[in-house]
């Protein structure tokens, strides 16, 4: 039972995203004229403010792109731009680990921890740069702090499943679900 619950986590969480984002966007939604409509974040009344789409600038909190391409870049590059940086932290370690005493393990630990913090800090990069050059005005902090929780319900779903499918796919989808959560 506890496999089958690991091995569903991941597709539960990348089959709920859809749904939190279709209540994350109540922020800005079309009216029937096809004017923007958005709550003007600096005023304590929740004054609406309108603005036409086709006189809309490069200043306005608008998104650029909608936000369901947003994510479905971030999904799939986010895991690229982790790997990357998770080998690059797993070399790093086991550079750092075999430079110090020889122990039975003989770099394993360095190459855990440095691909852990590199695919923790990778994936945050992804998904905070993805977000930031489509329009999006999310925060890092949340952004790393949510791929440091996924990546950490990966090993642990990896280790439980005996499978490292977990550990590519619940790090990115927290981070992303955090970076839209801190938008």
């Amino acid at each position: 039972m506890n496999r089958t619950f690991f091995s569903v986590l991941p597709v539960f969480i990348i089959m709920s995203i859809p749904a939190f984002l279709t209540a994350q966007v109540n922020s800005s939604v079309l009216n029937r004229s096809n004017n923007l409509v958005f709550v003007n974040p600096d005023n304590n009344l929740s004054y609406l403010q309108s603005v036409s789409i086709e006189n809309t600038t490069s200043g306005s909190t608008a998104p650029t792109k909608p936000v369901n391409s947003i994510v479905a870049k971030q999904l799939v590059y986010s895991p690229l731009v982790g790997l990357l940086f998770g080998f690059a932290g797993a070399a790093a370690g086991y550079a750092i680990d075999m430079s110090g005493s020889h122990d039975d393990f003989d770099g394993l630990v360095g190459i855990v921890f440095g691909g852990s913090l590199g695919l923790i800090t990778g994936t945050s990069l992804g998904v905070y740069k993805i977000g930031q050059r489509n329009g999006l005005d999310g925060s890092l902090t949340v952004t790393f702090l949510s791929s440091f929780v996924g990546t950490v319900a990966g090993l642990a779903a990896s280790v439980a499943g005996e499978n490292v499918i977990p550990l590519l796919f619940i790090p990115q989808a927290c981070a992303t679900i955090g970076y839209h959560i801190s938008l």
